[in-house]
């Protein structure tokens, strides 16, 4: 190897331990509730969305039937 790509290894490994770290300190150390009043998150009731209605079908420009092309088997070489 040369010492270019010696570098480039240190470089990497370098550039990987600070991700890494920096992601182990931007983690959150304590639980946050997000609700304060509510007593037990899996015995509350919260609301449902109304899901909205769907968009009407999509119908071509062109209705009319298009005239079917025939269909030949292709050449078989020898």
């Amino acid at each position: 190897m040369t010492d270019l790509e010696h570098l480039l290894a240190v470089a990497g490994l370098l550039v990987t331990m600070l991700v890494v770290a920096g992601m182990i300190l931007i983690t959150p150390h304590g639980t946050v509730s997000i609700h304060p009043d509510a007593g037990d998150a899996n015995a509350s009731n919260p609301s449902r969305a109304v899901a909205p209605n769907p968009p009407p079908p999509v119908t071509p420009d062109d209705a009319s039937p298009k005239p079917k092309t025939e269909v030949r088997p292709l050449r078989q070489r020898l």
